[in-house]
């Protein structure tokens, strides 16, 4: 009976933070402000939504100067993005399928989002030169931007390989890269596992309303993010950064017990 009470009140802050936005979107003209308020706004409704589910996330390292930057994380669920949003306003970049996904494209088109075709089959030229054009802007007016260079979420055994398209423009603009990396520690007071990751974890073919509704069930959630190192861009090639990244990211992951 818990779980549907928090259910009902996260789509009921959903509902009007999707309201506030489409206000946003008609009422602000400017692209840059519009994109630096709506993501205040939903830092506010994470840190909410978090408070509801009973998700506590700490922070190890300094979040203060991730403005103007490409930011890199893990991915193992939609949590994630409540839990890195509540501590700091960024924009996001997911994929094309989830923003084709019920329910969950008309939030993350709501939250400003920009997409990444990941599909080879799609991928056209005109559409990567789009997509890093868009990073581009962002950045380059003093945005961050947090992206998922797994290319998907995962079982949370492992990070898997960065992929390195996306980071094209900030090598070619010499931005920073910072790398965070996102651990879940425990659910309801037991070590994160093998056993209970799928409580958390959204990956693969998961029906999102249904997981969502177990997820709301639990009582604790626990969660840490690990701020690593800033990359500086100047002499580096996509391919050697996200080599560093990932094995940074790699050393920084709690892995299963």
């Amino acid at each position: 009976m818990l779980g549907i009470i928090k259910l009902i009140l996260f789509f009921i802050f959903l509902l009007v933070v999707f309201v506030i936005h489409s206000l946003m979107t008609w009422m602000i003209p400017g692209r840059l402000l519009r994109a630096r308020l709506i993501g205040r706004s939903i830092s506010c409704f994470s840190s909410l939504s978090l408070k509801l589910l009973g998700v506590d996330v700490n922070v190890e390292g300094d979040l203060s100067e991730l403005q103007g930057k490409l930011i890199l994380c893990n991915h193992m669920s939609y949590l994630d993005i409540l839990c890195l949003a509540s501590k700091f306003p960024t924009l996001f970049m997911t994929s094309v399928e989830i923003k084709q996904t019920i329910g969950l494209g008309h939030i993350c088109r709501s939250s400003n989002c920009l997409f990444t075709e990941r599909r080879k089959t799609k991928r056209t030229p005109e559409l990567v030169k789009h997509e890093l054009e868009e990073i581009r802007y962002f950045l380059k007016n003093g945005l961050s931007l947090l992206i998922f260079p797994e290319g998907t979420s995962t079982n949370g055994a492992a990070i898997l390989t960065y992929k390195t398209a996306l980071f094209e423009p900030v090598i070619q603009e010499q931005i920073p890269v910072v790398n965070l990396v996102l651990n879940y520690l425990t659910i309801n007071g037991e070590i994160f596992s093998e056993k209970n990751r799928d409580l958390v974890c959204w990956y693969g073919d998961m029906e999102f309303f249904g997981h969502l509704k177990e997820l709301a069930k639990l009582k604790k959630i626990t969660a840490l993010i690990k701020v690593g190192s800033t990359f500086e861009t100047s002499s580096v090639s996509r391919q050697e950064l996200g080599k560093m990244a990932h094995e940074e990211a790699r050393s920084l992951f709690v892995t299963f017990h």
